[in-house]
């Protein structure tokens, strides 16, 4: 378990990374967890709908599967999650703490990122060749789509 100052910024995921959280939660949390989850999604949603693509990306909101500093469904986090990874505390304070300018973000190893984006790139390129839905949204998006979907 590291620091979790990445879980404050928005985090992008592709319809069957969603698909798979979300059933993650469903079957892996309680009841309660699950609407504690989706609540907090609506509410992040709601404030994040409004912000311009610029405002969006220097945005720092808690996720809502983030709790008392470890995420709740970590096992299933999507790539981009996975992917950013730091060894610099200092870096990732700095840019917690001023997004922007571009100086100031945080220092990430490079070979996880590109592996994890290349994959990623691999994935949607399969699921398309499918003709299979490949969505990209913002965590608390999807996680709402899904519920919704569910009703």
């Amino acid at each position: 378990k590291g620091c979790s100052m990445c879980c404050y910024q928005p985090v992008f995921a592709v319809s069957h990374e969603i698909d798979f959280l979300y059933n993650f939660i469903t079957h892996n949390l309680t009841k309660e967890k699950k609407i504690g989850i989706l609540k907090r999604a609506q509410e992040t949603n709601n404030r994040r709908k409004r912000l311009t693509k610029e405002t969006l990306y220097n945005n720092k909101e808690a996720c809502p599967l983030l709790e008392d500093g470890s995420c709740l469904a970590y096992e299933a986090r999507p790539m981009a999650c996975r992917i950013y990874l730091s060894m610099s505390v200092d870096s990732c304070q700095k840019f917690y703490d001023s997004p922007s300018p571009e100086e100031n973000y945080a220092k990430l190893l490079e070979f996880p990122l590109q592996a994890g984006r290349m994959m990623n790139e691999g994935f949607t390129h399969a699921l398309k060749s499918a003709q299979l839905n490949t969505s990209e949204f913002r965590i608390e998006k999807g996680l709402i789509s899904m519920s919704n979907q569910e009703k």
